[in-house]
């Protein structure tokens, strides 16, 4: 592979919210947010798009496929990590309705999951092993359409940021960011 690329899919009507694996569409602004990643990608080449199932992951990877030419396979694995009895609500809401544990989660993380959530070490297992699938069957420009959470993940353990960076390149929806192959690590 050459070139890898993550995308963010569009905003939803629950962001700022802890969705996990919700599955809301987009919302007017995702909608022009994908129509802007459209006009961004019309003269770019892609191999493959993969993409998380979640329709708001799904919408945005159909308009990539469909753009660039490139064909669209959907991998459930490269869901968002799931947030269990936290899923829609917003962090205030969390410490009002779930004290004790928002706290734990706070002293532990990454050990602690959300009741009812997804561990870490179980969302990194599933979200490495069906990225180093793609990585080793591939050739080309790939693109990921995924979560913050899985293009994070996939930044810091391809790329070798650090947490804090990995943030900060997340936080905007459906902004295209490439790995070059050489600096795609599989550890």
């Amino acid at each position: 592979m050459s070139r890898l690329i993550l995308i963010r899919h569009g905003e939803t009507d629950l962001s700022g919210r802890f969705c996990g694996q919700m599955d809301p569409d987009l919302n007017a602004r995702g909608e022009e947010q994908v129509r802007e990643l459209e006009r961004m990608l019309k003269n770019v080449q892609m191999a493959q798009v993969y993409s998380s199932d979640l329709l708001r992951a799904r919408r945005t990877a159909e308009t990539v496929a469909r753009v660039t030419g490139a064909q669209l396979q959907l991998a459930p694995e490269l869901r968002e990590i799931s947030f269990g009895d936290w899923e829609g609500l917003h962090w205030s809401e969390i410490e009002s309705r779930f004290p004790d544990e928002a706290a734990l989660w706070l002293n532990e993380y990454p050990h602690h999951p959300a009741p009812g959530g997804e561990s870490l070490r179980d969302f990194e297992g599933r979200v490495l092993k069906v990225a180093a699938n793609i990585l080793a069957a591939e050739s080309g420009t790939v693109c990921i359409v995924s979560h913050g959470g899985v293009m994070r993940l996939l930044l810091q353990h391809f790329s070798g940021v650090s947490d804090d960076e990995a943030w900060t390149l997340t936080k905007e929806h459906v902004t295209p960011i490439a790995i070059d192959a050489a600096e795609v690590v599989l550890r």
